[in-house]
């Protein structure tokens, strides 16, 4: 999210709900770049915080968005290899949060032959190599096409975990290059999003053509208690590329105890648990195994289902999954 603010230099922490988001400020335009935890609510309170005090926003309006674009630099700047150096602002890296991807969107114009830029950190050393620098080149420079108008450019886990380990310079993210106007750089951050299973995904156990009705208080015994996941339903799971370690599978639920993911033949079994019974969700982040069920690589041999649920103490209200 972007906000306009003033004394930006005093401030000390942001929160949303009463948690700590990133955060950073855009000297040149006045903006501060911030956070939005993944399940803020469509009227949000949002607290800044800075060395004199402190001043909060009810009923923040906050619409969740998968795909974030913020310019953080603009030109323009005719590049060289000698002062011409575009200098993004400090902390940029600390405006993707955890789990979501992003890339540097480079505008330019006037390309000509050998048009190229080259990256640093803010050390200066020559190593911020993108999956789309030239591989075959020593120094890994980024051709930028001629006839072209902008280079999207991956910024990978490696590079943002670089980039905070060389940021006490004042700057980071650094190029220069040749042959080319840089108008303006964009930071694209894409956060996903969590996904409704919905009729057409969810079915009874007892009977594969039937929906299942929600809320469902799970059950260990009876089986219009408990429901199959299809990896090929309405939402076609097995199209999503859901990685292992990352994506979730998300119970919004009320009660307290267990919810137990059967494989489709019942060999095995994963659980999400709120033994408390305070949280929200139970969420069970997918393993190489589950996975293996979303694609069909283990299967029943006879239908698309993935998993079978079943437990105990928990009414389930919905079921979602995060890519």
């Amino acid at each position: 999210m972007t906000v306009p603010v003033k004394n930006a230099d005093h401030l000390t922490n942001v929160y949303v709900n009463d948690a700590a988001v990133q955060y950073v400020y855009n000297s040149k335009t006045g903006e501060l770049i911030f956070g939005i935890p993944l399940k803020a609510k469509a009227k949000s309170v949002v607290r800044l915080v800075s060395d004199n005090g402190e001043i909060e926003y009810k009923d923040v309006a906050i619409i969740p968005a998968g795909k974030i674009t913020t310019r953080i630099w603009t030109g323009p700047k005719a590049l060289s290899w000698n002062g011409a150096t575009v200098e993004l602002p400090i902390g940029w890296m600390n405006a993707i949060p955890e789990g979501a991807s992003a890339k540097f969107v480079v505008n330019y114009t006037g390309a000509t032959d050998g048009a190229t830029t080259k990256w640093y950190d803010g050390h200066w050393n020559e190593n911020i190599i993108f999956p789309e620098s030239d591989q075959s080149d020593p120094e890994h420079k980024v051709p930028l096409p001629v006839g072209g108008k902008s280079v999207e450019l991956t910024i990978t886990p490696e590079i943002i975990e670089h980039c905070k380990e060389f940021s006490d310079w004042g700057s980071n993210g650094l190029f220069h290059g040749q042959n080319a106007i840089i108008e303006s750089v964009d930071l694209v951050v894409e956060v996903p999003q969590e996904i409704n299973l919905v009729g057409g995904d969810i079915f009874m156990l007892n009977d594969a053509s039937q929906p299942m009705a929600f809320p469902v208080a799970l059950s260990w015994s009876d089986d219009a208690c408990k429901f199959r996941i299809m990896r090929n339903g309405a939402n076609d799971l097995q199209s999503m590329n859901l990685k292992a370690g990352k994506s979730k599978l998300i119970f919004y639920k009320q009660g307290t105890g267990q919810c137990q993911v059967n494989e489709p033949n019942w060999n095995w079994n994963e659980t999400a648990a709120d033994w408390g019974g305070s949280a929200a969700t139970v969420e069970l982040v997918l393993t190489e195994r589950l996975i293996d069920c979303i694609t069909g690589k283990i299967s029943d041999g006879w239908g698309g289902t993935a998993f079978c649920v079943q437990g105990e103490g928990l009414t389930i209200t919905k079921v979602t999954i995060l890519p």
